[in-house]
């Protein structure tokens, strides 16, 4: 349960809440809690939440634009068309979060909990989500465009129609993941676990695929206009429709 005298602080803006927090909770560790506190529309530009507790809460609408959510737990909230540009989630715990169109443009969310959660059309561009968990996330339609993806977890993954233009995915796992019709134009994918992706009409012009694992994947109509796709183990795929010679290869260097 919330503490309410924090809440009526924190509702005062950051600059309130940061200058009673500094004042007041200087103990290595504390976690102010607002677990299940409606806090839709709210302006918390730029607010010290580190270690905060807002499980359960309604954050939409939310302004957390450049906040520190380092380590703050935000299961199962609210965080519907809420803006987190440049802020830190650092290692934050986002699983089973209800986020569509939510903004995380630049954020920090390395090490984040972000599994079972709802980012439909969400904004990632540009963000850091290396070593993050997505387990089973529903990613439909997402902007990851130039974000770091690196050693993530993305099985399982709803990635349909997203857009992963020149993101670094390098050595993520993307296992069991439906990719469909996304755009991976120019992405870094080299040393990924593509296994069982659901690779159908999506877009790998120019993509570094090498050393990746694409056993069993499904790349029905796949655009592979000079993919790189040396060392890459394509066993069991299904290529139906799509022009490996359109690839950057060489046939010593592939397995099919």
């Amino acid at each position: 349960m919330a503490d309410l005298e924090l809440l009526s602080i924190l509702r005062q803006g950051a600059d309130a809440w940061n200058e009673w927090r500094q004042t007041h909770l200087v103990r290595p560790g504390v976690k102010p809690d607002f677990s299940g506190a409606n806090l839709h529309d709210i302006n918390l530009a730029g607010a010290d939440l580190r270690r905060a507790i807002l499980a359960g809460a309604s954050l939409e609408g939310a302004n957390l634009n450049e906040a520190d959510l380092s380590n703050a737990d935000l299961r199962e909230t609210n965080l519907s068309s809420a803006t987190f540009k440049d802020a830190n989630l650092e290692e934050a715990n986002l699983s089973g979060s209800y986020a569509i169109r939510a903004i995380f443009k630049r954020a920090v969310l390395t090490k984040a909990m972000l599994h079972n959660a709802n980012f439909m059309r969400s904004r990632f561009a540009k963000a850091d989500l290396s070593n993050a968990n997505l387990y089973e996330s529903n990613l439909t339609a997402c902007d990851f465009s130039f974000a770091s993806l690196q050693k993530s977890n993305l099985q399982r993954a709803i990635l349909v129609l997203a857009d992963l233009r020149r993101a670094k995915c390098r050595g993520a796992n993307f296992k069991y993941a439906d990719l469909r019709g996304t755009d991976l134009t120019r992405t870094q994918m080299s040393g990924s676990n593509l296994e069982h992706v659901n690779f159908t009409s999506a877009y790998l012009e120019k993509t570094l695929l090498q050393s990746s694992s694409l056993r069993m994947s499904k790349l029905v109509k796949v655009d592979l206009y000079h993919a790189n796709i040396n060392n890459a183990d394509l066993r069991g795929a299904n290529l139906k429709g799509t022009d490996l010679k359109k690839a950057h290869y060489k046939e010593d260097r592939i397995k099919i």
